[in-house]
């Protein structure tokens, strides 16, 4: 093939499916067996390993290539017939895997297979840092973010070896790959796992910003299409373009194979519009489900990005339905219990220096400072302020870390660095919630603990990591109480969230942007930043409230209407080897933050002495955070495979 090949990359979910696609001119198709996928809800999907034999040797036959979604995140007890599975799809000779779960790559090596390793855009890679570690631990693609500009794009290409493949049209999450666990917080059905309930595709009313009255689509994204975009993504670097829709019909994808087929021909003929491109489009829209939208390719996505009628938005059975919430019990004072034997380590995330200062005379002795800074908090961590909470900690006897932000896209790698290095020497370590910081923290010599925007299930990729100088890693917010217990008794290094508000979306859109476009008919409108107001938040048709937040680089971070309180769970985990335990407290007052702190810590101690008094602490919990407390649910168990 040429050194400027491209390649278009179609989905199948029947066999009918792929022959039409394969018809209309994919040069490779990505499909899933009946087992160990996302897109498992539908049994009539998806094909058998006698399908998926037969499946190789026809792409082979034409000179194409076939990928296998290997795209889960996997619980402990999945992980059995999962290394089954991947010798098999070796011996019938598969192109390559598209893999999420960081533990996968353990078992790829520990079952010496040669079949390549793709990123899924699961993995949220969004800088160039993320794609040299894919690299580094053997990865030969990478599917990047849909959150990158062209620039980006073409920064990332430019560092790395690696095949860069990106989505050119089909669904948009309007979160950040990875980083959606509404539909987990709410249900125990992971978005992540391929079981999204769609909370993002429900209507709600938004307070703090335009009219309040009525309930529209505020999270819904329009579709992507990049049709128009191909000759840059082509000159960014892009060597695979990616068609989403696994689960859609033969006659769908065949003219979308059909129409990018004859678009990128032509745009790898002329790096420039073609003479059908006009028509191409007509023949998209004429058969769109939602409008179109290029996403980021040309910038922070604006109020057009999405839909609030909601005119377009295909039938989906979910509706909003009321969160688990904890209530109060009777106090029934303390009962004995089994003493824990080892102590237990608490880490305490702060929004402001009075509750550092405060924490210190407590006797915390790890502080966390936040990596996002949001425009309604009153307090604001610049370099001053950091460093002022580096010395002050210092002096307590305290460490501190620094939270690596959720997202860092291509753009954000800068600051990011120069954060590090102006800290260096005096900051004691960081706690990495993507890829790149990782890489760049443990580059610059930091002391480096995962956190739990890392997607960390199972105790494969936990040791992954370990082995990879991270001295500590936090088990994902999706793991429930059974799976969490199971972790913990792996006796690895892990840390868990035990209380604090859930960021459930982190997204580029915002709400208050379109609201006011919206208000004001006109997509002129300068910004008003009703983002700032301190009502700012989603109400959906139960009466929940969704808290919304926008930092400094005006992503949305949309929050679970209750906090986290895993205090119940605290004997079992601790009795299992949870060493570390973690309260996040970036969001509270610092009177409310020391008074849950001296609960957990008159918890631990009491359980340290063989003393339990469950009720009464969350009794106080509940007075200190009425607008409530919920404890996660068990996420849904797939099936182990065929």
């Amino acid at each position: 093939m040429p050194e400027s090949f491209v390649e278009l990359l179609a989905p199948a979910g029947k066999w009918e499916v792929l022959e039409a696609v394969v018809a209309a001119g994919a040069d490779a198709v990505y499909l899933g067996g009946k087992g160990f996928n996302m897109r498992l809800l539908k049994p009539e999907y998806n094909f058998s390993d006698q399908e998926l034999e037969r499946a190789v040797q026809y792409m082979h036959q034409r000179r194409k290539k076939l990928y296998i979604t290997v795209n889960n995140l996997y619980l402990p007890e999945e992980l059995v017939g999962l290394k089954e599975y991947l010798l098999f799809l070796q011996e019938i000779g598969v192109d390559a895997l598209i893999v999420q779960d960081l533990g996968l790559v353990r078992l790829h090596k520990e079952l010496n297979l040669h079949v390549p390793l793709h990123a899924s855009v699961q993995m949220g890679v969004a800088n160039s840092a993320a794609a040299r570690f894919f690299e580094e631990i053997g990865f030969s693609r990478v599917i990047l973010s849909k959150n990158l500009t062209l620039e980006e794009i073409q920064a990332i290409h430019s560092s790395t070896t690696l095949g860069i493949e990106f989505f050119a049209h089909g669904d948009l999450c309007v979160s950040h790959a990875g980083q959606c666990y509404m539909s987990s917080f709410l249900k125990g059905e992971s978005g992540n796992r391929g079981r999204c309930v769609k909370p993002c595709r429900w209507s709600y009313r938004l307070h703090g910003s335009g009219d309040e009255q009525k309930f529209l689509y505020h999270l819904a994204y329009k579709d992507l299409c990049v049709i128009n975009d191909l000759p840059a993504m082509i000159h960014a670097g892009v060597s695979s373009l990616k068609i989403e829709g696994r689960m859609r019909p033969a006659d769908y994808l065949s003219h979308l194979v059909g129409a990018y087929r004859h678009a990128l021909d032509s745009a790898q003929d002329r790096k420039s519009a073609h003479p059908g491109q006009e028509q191409d489009m007509v023949q998209l829209r004429a058969r769109r489900i939602r409008d179109f939208t290029n996403g980021n390719l040309s910038g922070p996505p604006g109020a057009d990005a999405t839909d609030p009628s909601g005119v377009r938005e295909p039938f989906f059975v979910s509706q909003a339905f009321p969160a688990s919430r904890l209530a109060k019990g009777e106090n029934t004072g303390i009962k004995p219990v089994e003493a824990q034997q080892s102590p237990v380590q608490l880490s305490v995330k702060v929004g402001d220096l009075e509750s550092l200062a405060a924490l210190g005379t407590m006797g915390v002795k790890q502080i966390i400072l936040p990596g996002e800074n949001f425009r309604q908090s009153p307090f604001q961590w610049g370099s001053e302020n950091r460093e002022k909470a580096i010395a002050r900690a210092h002096d307590m006897g305290m460490r501190v870390f620094m939270e690596s932000p959720r997202i860092i896209g291509e753009t954000d790698l800068a600051r990011f660095r120069q954060d590090l290095n102006s800290l260096r020497g005096r900051l004691d370590g960081i706690v990495a919630n993507d890829w790149g910081s990782m890489v760049e923290a443990r580059e610059t010599g930091y002391i480096v603990h995962g956190g739990y925007g890392l997607n960390l299930l199972n105790q494969e990729a936990a040791s992954l990591l370990l082995e990879l100088g991270v001295s500590r890693v936090s088990a994902s917010l999706e793991l429930g109480p059974q799976a969490l217990q199971e972790l913990a008794e792996t006796g690895l290094d892990i840390e868990a969230l035990v209380h604090g508000p859930l960021c459930g979306m982190v997204s580029d859109i915002c709400p208050a942007r379109s609201a006011e476009v919206l208000a004001e008919g006109d997509a002129e409108v300068g910004c008003q930043a009703s983002c700032v107001h301190q009502d700012y938040y989603l109400e959906d048709g139960c009466g929940q409230h969704d808290r919304l937040f926008s930092d400094d680089r005006c992503r949305t971070y949309v929050y679970f209407p209750y906090d986290l309180c895993n205090l119940s769970l605290l004997p079992s985990l601790i009795k299992a080897g949870l060493r570390y335990v973690r309260i996040d407290g970036e969001l509270y007052s610092h009177e409310i933050l020391i008074e849950i702190v001296k609960i957990y810590q008159k918890a631990l101690e009491n359980l340290a002495n063989g003393l339990w008094a469950e009720d009464d602490y969350l009794n106080e919990l509940l007075c200190l955070c009425p607008a409530g407390l919920t404890v996660l649910p068990d996420q849904v168990k797939l099936q182990p495979g065929v």
